[in-house]
């Protein structure tokens, strides 16, 4: 269960306040498909990285399975994130030095998994996104599609339970977001929790929750 009571977000610009989030209060049920939903600058992607333990907020509180992730320290965020979290973003974030295999064997690497369990997960979990004939190939050499799947492997490799995903098809063509949308729904159906925010209200369809957003408030 992921619990956000009275969650307000506020930016100090040189003259003013800004004001991100107003009271947000909201519950997110274990293995639910929760999508976050509004037009850029309704705060949704805010809302995510404080959800996710990545942004703090200026007041309120993020309970994760009744953990409170501020009342944390900043290592303990970290190593809760790497093992109960996994993180799927607009952007990818793959680096480009690196294969298929060894981009997914990060998360296990900073969890100090042994080497040859690293191996083997980051294989099963490329092969779960279809991708067996692409793990010693760079981002270079794939399409954008491929990377997101990467991606969502990198995501599910460390058997995190949640997954926080920012907009994980809006760099992709259609054909290519409907099969990461089948993805992540196969996924909800094995049993994860996942969050997304996106502005395709063609989505909300596939949502068990859909949050509605608009100028910092939840509005449906």
């Amino acid at each position: 269960m992921i619990t956000v009571n009275h969650i307000t977000k506020t930016y100090q610009l040189k003259n003013r306040e800004l004001l991100i989030l107003k009271d947000i209060n909201l519950e997110i049920p274990n293995q639910s498909f929760a999508g976050i939903i509004g037009d850029s600058g309704s705060g949704k992607s805010t809302l995510l990285s404080i959800m996710a333990g990545l942004e703090k907020p200026t007041d309120g509180e993020v309970l994760v399975n009744g953990k409170n992730l501020f009342q944390m320290k900043d290592r303990e965020i970290s190593r809760f994130r790497n093992q109960s979290i996994g993180f799927v973003f607009q952007s990818f974030h793959l680096l480009d030095n690196l294969t298929a295999l060894e981009n997914v064997m990060l998360p296990m690497q900073y969890g100090n998994v042994p080497p040859k369990q690293r191996v083997e997960s980051a294989r099963e979990a490329l092969g779960q996104v279809g991708l067996s004939d692409r793990m010693n190939h760079r981002p270079q050499e794939l399409s954008g599609g491929q990377k997101q799947r990467v991606s969502i492997a990198r995501a599910i490799v460390n058997d995190s339970r949640l997954i926080i995903a920012d907009e994980p098809t809006g760099n992709l063509d259609s054909k290519s977001g409907e099969t990461v949308m089948n993805l992540f729904q196969n996924l909800h159906r094995q049993g994860y929790t996942i969050i997304m925010v996106t502005h395709n209200m063609e989505h909300q369809r596939l949502f068990t929750q859909a949050i509605r957003m608009r100028d910092g408030e939840i509005v449906g």
